[in-house]
């Protein structure tokens, strides 16, 4: 779908839905959606959710309509968020669950919609350890993780499930660890690595996988750091600087992956008491994990 400068006149169309990839009649001058993020984007997704509303409301048994303005308010929730919208982001994404939970009462089977809501349970999570409402963010975490877990369940094998199910265990002890609860957080961290190892053990190259494994130790030896546990705190870093050398060996030009060896080599000299090099590294903040399968906005519905 081609995009447009802002201000530049653009002509009514169809135009392919970058939610769901259905073709949309365009008759109401709605411009192609400029850079994700901007302001304009945010004006073009309520557009949407304004052409589309009426539509579930006199078919509400159409599943691309419901998933059209599900999209719609997730991507103004996003935008919400990162203006620190906080409260209103929450109202959107809340509003995305409700047409989510409508289009899983006639699909109860589709096991894109159980990831999908728990990734918005997720959503959720993050917003309230961002507005301090720890309890309620560990709660909407675990929503999530149970999504997770019975996904796991129904297919052990699968690769990007068990990913999910690792890296939710990492963000609940993040919450766990904002609510000052450390001990409960370490429980988190550590069962997100030995899930992660348990994923490398047939895989051990899998770059996302080794990289997510590093972040849970990372944490470890932040939450260990914090605890006045030094020698232990050392290690864990010292194993996920490990593993993030070996993943930029194979791609040393990486810029991410460069900045997360300085990172952790920071944090490392900081407990060390190298104080030139715990000043190369800024506080972040806690380091997020990468996605463990397509963004599931690319997925293609059935």
């Amino acid at each position: 779908m081609s995009t447009r400068s802002r201000g530049r006149a653009f002509k009514p169309m169809y135009v392919l839905s970058s939610m769901c990839g259905a073709l949309v009649r365009n008759t109401t001058n709605v411009p192609a959606p400029p850079r994700a993020g901007s302001r304009i984007h945010g004006a073009d997704w309520l557009t949407v959710t304004e052409i589309r509303r009426p539509l579930v409301a006199q078919d509400p048994s159409n599943a691309r309509f419901q998933r059209d303005v599900y999209w719609a308010y997730i991507r103004l929730g996003d935008i919400k968020v990162s203006l620190k919208r906080y409260q209103d982001g929450i109202a959107d994404y809340n509003t995305a669950l409700a047409h989510l939970n409508r289009m899983s009462v006639s699909d109860e089977r589709n096991r894109t919609l159980q990831r999908e809501r728990a990734t918005l349970h997720r959503r959720l999570g993050f917003v309230e350890v961002e507005l301090g409402e720890h309890e309620r963010a560990v709660q909407s975490l675990m929503r999530g993780h149970a999504e997770f877990e019975m996904l796991v369940r129904l297919d052990p094998k699968n690769g990007v499930w068990r990913c999910d199910l690792a890296r939710s265990h990492d963000e609940v002890g993040i919450a766990r660890q904002r609510q000052r609860q450390p001990q409960d957080a370490l429980v988190q961290f550590q069962l997100a690595a030995d899930a992660f190892s348990a994923l490398l053990a047939n895989n051990s190259g899998h770059v996302v996988w080794l990289q997510n494994k590093s972040v849970a130790l990372e944490h470890s030896g932040e939450t260990l750091a914090g605890l006045g546990k030094q020698t232990e705190a050392i290690e864990k870093f010292r194993e996920s600087r490990s593993l993030r050398a070996q993943t930029l060996a194979d791609d040393p030009t990486d810029p991410r992956l460069q900045r997360m060896l300085r990172d952790v080599e920071g944090k490392i000299a900081g407990v060390t008491g190298d104080a030139k090099g715990a000043g190369a590294t800024a506080a972040r903040g806690a380091t997020r994990m990468q996605d463990c399968g397509i963004p599931l906005q690319s997925v293609i519905w059935r």
